[in-house]
């Protein structure tokens, strides 16, 4: 039950940030509660590489399409905590012992933590919902930053 504190306050300050379009109160409140989050997640080191590879990937992205990078940047810190445990717990429940169901797993979870990222990339950033090809980019957005976290995690792991 513990293990389910660190997404639902990602989910909590995903939906404050979103609410109020990230007024600068509500996003230093949010900041000073990424601590709580890592402590609270079943993995730390697992969130925390996977901010630090995806968080640059989302803003180098949605800069070069002209959105505000900062906010997108900022927002996948919460974004991570939000799925990234969620995905940890179900890569680690017991029927996800053998290889071979590990692997559908990362497979299976890993597609759907991106279309999940992508629709709250979409769904949260106004920029995004602004831009001409928004749901696209949030698509492109969620595939690299997951595609270069996922590929140093299973390098990592061998």
């Amino acid at each position: 039950m513990s293990a389910l504190l660190a997404p639902a306050l990602s989910g909590l300050m995903l939906s404050l940030l979103a609410a109020t379009n990230f007024r600068r109160p509500v996003l230093a409140a949010a900041l000073l509660a990424l601590p709580v989050i890592f402590w609270l997640a079943p993995s730390p080191t697992e969130l925390g590489l996977t901010v630090v590879v995806e968080a640059p990937v989302v803003t180098a992205i949605t800069a070069a399409f002209g959105l505000r990078a900062w906010r997108a940047g900022a927002f996948s810190l919460f974004v991570n905590g939000l799925t990234q445990p969620l995905l940890h717990l179900a890569l680690t429940a017991p029927w996800a012992t053998t290889l071979a169901s590990w692997r559908v797993g990362v497979a299976a979870g890993e597609t759907i933590v991106w279309l999940v990222e992508a629709a709250l990339y979409f769904a949260c950033l106004a920029d995004l919902r602004r831009a001409p090809a928004g749901f696209a980019t949030a698509l492109l957005t969620s595939f690299a930053a997951n595609a270069a976290s996922t590929g140093l995690g299973l390098a990592l792991s061998v």
